[in-house]
């Protein structure tokens, strides 16, 4: 708790040090930032978005996730791993003993 008050004590003293000078120099803003919800289009910082599971604070709207992003809240940390090209290998190669076994086995049908 202590953590998020010094963290909003420094932005709040950054944002009156900005406010205070006299030079105004644009500031890089990434852009993964703010996301705006599709329902009631207000604008939700992506953190407070994330802690909040994907649910817009304003209107309760759920908003879309990515697998990743799925994966994450489903799976337990550290307890998934991901394996692209096992998946494919596999099901490729059941794919061939069927084939084999539906030409061996099964008559073939000539009209």
């Amino acid at each position: 708790m202590e953590q998020l008050f010094k963290t909003r004590k420094m932005r709040l003293d950054l944002f009156k040090s900005r406010r205070s000078s006299d030079q105004k120099q644009p500031i890089d803003v990434p852009e993964n930032l703010f996301r705006s919800c599709s329902e009631c289009k207000e604008s939700i910082p992506f953190e407070d978005l994330m802690h909040n599971l994907y649910v817009c604070p304003h209107c309760g709207a759920h908003l879309k996730l990515t697998a990743h992003e799925r994966i994450r809240q489903i799976v337990d940390e550290g307890s998934f791993v991901e394996e692209h090209s096992l998946g494919m290998r596999k099901s490729w190669s059941v794919y061939k003993k069927r084939l084999v076994y539906m030409k061996q086995w099964l008559p073939v049908r000539q009209n």
